[in-house]
């Protein structure tokens, strides 16, 4: 009969001696805790030598088996999550699928540059617009299209819990930016923002179209500056809208001074945006922002030419 001066939490019933079968419900043991706690396996049956410990002893003794027990538990459920972590970290998106794949550009000048590939744009090309099979991956990652590397690459893949699709590809609409590496892409895109900045021919445009010989109409007269504002003020509105894209491999453009909350766009625009980075896999947005910037510095160049030939007339009267 277990003694009623324990606290709630410790009652038990004794058993003159301890079972070593198992540890589990059901099975004898020399107490039994109402918390769903047991004592742990013995090696042997022997006897139990609560009976002849004070209470005091009892009540110390059976906090420190529940925090051993709870100790156990808490460190089963530590390790199972630490697994899960660990698991979902490895097929995160932005890990690597295979860390080196040969770019395709790369081998005109002899280059032979590398780039990794993640679980995120293997997921995105076995969707529209790519809808790629496992013979496309295999022209992609340069491996030779044999039974074995497609089964390999097809175990690899499935057991990333990505599912390759069943519908038959439309190669008519492939262009060489579908088999063309995201990293590659991006590299290629910001090569382009560099050669525009570098080499585009912004000052001989503006100053022949505030000199009025652009070769165009006979006579026609310069952009005036109200014309020039409407134009630059549109063109920063279009840089808003790719400014608030979202899609993969998006420039997030470093605005000066204070941050600016993003524009609100439509569903329509925002799927749109996708569409087009997905099918340039990366490339679309950063060399649109490009040509924006240029086309920007190409109107803040004629501006301020026309307001210095505006001031040099004024001057003049």
């Amino acid at each position: 009969m277990a003694p009623k001066s324990l606290p709630p939490e410790l009652l038990f019933e004794f058993v003159p001696f301890v079972r070593a079968e198992d540890a589990v419900p059901n099975a004898f043991s020399s107490c039994r805790l109402f918390h769903n706690l047991l004592l742990p396996r013995v090696d042997k049956w022997k006897e139990a030598l609560l009976m002849d410990q004070s209470k005091d002893q009892q009540i110390a003794q059976l906090k420190a088996i529940i925090e051993e027990l709870k100790a156990g538990k808490q460190k089963a459920v530590t390790d199972q999550q630490s697994q899960s972590s660990s698991t979902a970290s490895a097929k995160s998106p932005s890990k690597p699928f295979k860390k080196e794949v040969k770019g395709r550009l790369t081998f005109e000048n002899g280059c032979a540059a590398t780039y990794p590939v993640s679980f995120g744009e293997v997921q995105r090309r076995v969707e529209s617009p790519d809808r790629m099979k496992i013979s496309d991956f295999l022209t992609l990652f340069h491996l030779r299209k044999t039974g074995s590397n497609s089964a390999d690459l097809r175990k690899s893949i499935e057991e990333s819990e990505i599912k390759i699709r069943t519908e038959q590809r439309q190669h008519s609409e492939d262009t060489c930016f579908t088999f063309l590496l995201e990293a590659e892409a991006v590299q290629l895109s910001q090569d382009f923002a560099k050669l525009c900045d570098r080499n585009y021919p912004i000052k001989p445009i503006a100053n022949e179209m505030t000199s009025g010989e652009s070769g165009g109409e006979s006579g026609a007269k310069p952009y005036s500056m109200e014309e020039l504002g409407t134009v630059r003020r549109f063109l920063a509105e279009v840089l808003d809208f790719q400014e608030a894209d979202e899609s993969p491999h998006t420039p997030h453009l470093q605005l000066p001074i204070i941050a600016v909350k993003k524009k609100q766009i439509g569903n329509k625009v925002g799927a749109g945006f996708n569409r087009f980075s997905l099918a340039t896999h990366g490339f679309g947005g950063y060399a649109f922002t490009s040509v924006i910037n240029v086309l920007i510095e190409l109107v803040k160049e004629c501006e301020k030419r026309t307001s210095s030939t505006t001031e040099g007339e004024n001057a003049e009267e």
